[in-house]
């Protein structure tokens, strides 16, 4: 967010930012609960800045504690209410979502398979990551856990543990 403030010459007033970065991520209704972040803790909407409170303060616009109709436990309660039927549903809409794309997968041992390539660029050994392919040939030599694999490159040695997610068939 901050970044989009800045310009490209001059990134020395990033802390300029920061307090209107801030409030608006304060500030914004969350998808999940309907709410402010900053009234679900609270309980009260967020002033930017002093100077509303006291005006509002001055027009009698805030309630006092003991004048309200509802007292702050009471609020609270509320908004937590609101707030666990917002993050169930946002946790349902969540592993749905998750769910419709996770597939089950599991390697044998001696079954080929091609790993991820993790090298890195290095200018000294004349190497390009970008160029070099994205999976390996390797077979399984053993299994680690529920999605952990140890492999081993076509001559037997040894290559490491790896998940099932940086695994293709």
């Amino acid at each position: 967010m901050i970044r989009t403030y800045l310009s490209e010459e001059d990134q020395r007033t990033w802390d300029q930012h920061v307090s209107p970065a801030a409030y608006a991520l304060r500030s914004a209704v969350h998808k999940a609960i309907g709410l402010e972040p900053y009234k679900a803790i609270f309980g009260q909407t967020m002033f930017q800045h002093e100077s509303i409170y006291e005006l509002l303060r001055k027009l009698d616009a805030l309630k006092e504690g003991d004048l309200e109709v509802v007292s702050r436990n009471e609020r609270m309660e509320l908004i937590r209410e609101k707030l666990i039927c917002g993050l169930e549903g946002a946790c349902k809409n969540g592993q749905r979502s998750y769910n419709t794309r996770a597939r089950a997968v599991s390697f044998l041992v001696g079954q080929l398979v091609y790993r991820k390539n993790f090298k890195l660029s290095n200018a000294a050994e004349g190497f390009n990551a970008k160029l070099a392919p994205k999976y390996l040939r390797s077979v399984v030599r053993g299994v680690k856990g529920n999605s952990l694999y140890e492999l081993e490159d076509s001559s037997g040695r040894p290559v490491g543990v790896y998940h099932t997610k940086d695994l293709r068939v």
